[in-house]
């Protein structure tokens, strides 16, 4: 097991005044790198997209072409021995290019470390707490590190501090419920507070139609099904390409499915009229923290009761019940999310050659950075290319949470045709 020295934040506040060090090593034998990802989430700062099972299952399905190996790489206070962060990365090779990077492969929203209580809080401490990570890490051409987290439960990113490290196109979206769902459903405009009461009642007056969490690892399946071919259908319906039911992620999530549906990490809910799903949320939970994934809804037949904000708000008052105090709608600019009220968090990327080979990949990244600030260039330039705009958020994001189109409001009394 990682020798980790676990104290507490007051514990370090004296090396934390004078010049912090560090030393980075990786863990290289799989049982004992998910065994210091337990620990380290267990008493650090993550986001659920560090979690053990997530990174078990991650590297189990992704981490399987020639060239790719999991990176796990733990960084300590040189002085006291006390855990600074553990960095969850992979090494892949795609087209003689060597590249170190997050558990991605555009399923993961939020990038971050997990954070010990040793992480430095200011830019000096980032500096040297990278220079050991780059001591570190294995032979490569590129470090791509996108999509990184500006806080971690409320604590700085490291990673977010440093000079290189520039502001993303993507922000998070969270909300704080509080302690009383009534009084933040109360706070809502008062039209949306509205429409989701219509909305309940419309739905509610259909055959045996209800809401359920799923809490056992079947009927979690079964539902993660039916949200897979609604997802796939409206996909098909625009004319997107959609990649979530290709083998390796679908294995994914029902592996995150088994192994946290009993244990509450994993949460599957869903609205259902007698036996057809008509709405279905994927999300994952972190102590007070939940973070939707994946949203379906079984299309315009429905739509008068605006299925999926309904299971949205059903599945937070639920979660609110059971102690979840913030929700996260995670990334993409959607007029819905604001409608509930969320708040924006900034996010951040580090793009790093390692090598001349990763150089033009780097400078790359950087140019597209700095068009995303300027939009109206942006457009402009793509008009002249006669290139289409970028999906808003991430293009991946769109797949996973196709936007519910704005409903009118919904009548008392259902008239839809139903399929025959």
């Amino acid at each position: 097991m990682s020798d980790i020295a676990y104290t507490d934040g007051a514990a370090q506040s004296g090396s934390k005044a004078t010049t912090q060090a560090f030393r980075a090593h990786i863990i290289s034998a799989p049982d004992l790198a998910l065994e210091a990802l337990s620990q380290a989430n267990a008493r650090g700062s993550a986001t659920v997209f560090q979690s053990a099972l997530w990174c078990q299952a991650w590297y189990a399905n992704f981490c399987t072409m020639p060239g790719d190996a999991p990176l796990v790489i733990e960084v300590c206070d040189e002085r006291t021995g006390a855990l600074a962060a553990m960095l969850p990365l992979r090494r892949t090779i795609r087209d003689g290019l060597a590249t170190i990077t997050f558990l991605d492969q555009d399923l993961c929203d939020i990038n971050a470390p997990i954070l010990g209580p040793a992480a430095p809080t200011d830019t000096t401490g980032a500096k040297a707490f990278f220079a050991a990570v780059l001591r570190a890490l294995p032979k490569a051409d590129l470090l791509d590190l996108r999509k990184l987290a500006g806080q971690i439960e409320g604590r700085v990113n490291p990673l977010s501090l440093l000079p290189g490290t520039g502001r993303s196109a993507l922000s998070s979206h969270a909300l704080d419920l509080g302690d009383s769902f009534e009084t933040w459903h109360a706070d809502l405009d008062r039209r949306f507070r509205k429409e989701l009461e219509r909305s309940w009642r419309v739905f509610t007056r259909e055959p045996d139609a209800h809401f359920v969490r799923a809490h056992d690892t079947a009927t979690a399946l079964k539902l993660f099904r039916a949200l897979e071919l609604q997802q796939a259908e409206r996909m098909r319906e625009v004319g997107a390409p959609f990649l979530l039911n290709e083998p390796a992620p679908a294995q994914f999530y029902r592996d995150m499915i088994r192994g946290g549906i009993e244990s509450g990490e994993t949460i599957i809910t869903a609205l259902i009229s007698g036996d057809e799903v008509i709405a279905a949320l994927m999300g994952f939970r972190r102590g007070e923290t939940y973070l939707m994934v994946r949203i379906s809804n079984a299309g315009s037949e429905w739509s008068n009761c605006s299925p999926g904000r309904l299971i949205i708000h059903r599945t937070m008052m639920a979660l609110h019940a059971e102690g979840v105090r913030k929700v996260d709608f995670s990334i993409g600019e959607y007029a819905y999310k604001r409608r509930f009220g969320i708040g924006t968090e900034p996010m951040f990327e580090l793009v790093r050659p390692l090598g001349l080979k990763g150089v033009p990949s780097a400078l790359h990244a950087a140019a597209r950075r700095w068009l995303a600030e300027r939009p109206e260039l942006e457009l402009r330039l793509r008009k002249l290319l006669g290139r289409p705009m970028r999906v808003s958020g991430s293009e991946m994001d769109h797949f996973k949470r196709p936007e519910e189109p704005e409903a009118a409001e919904p009548a008392e009394k259902p008239e839809r045709a139903k399929a025959a």
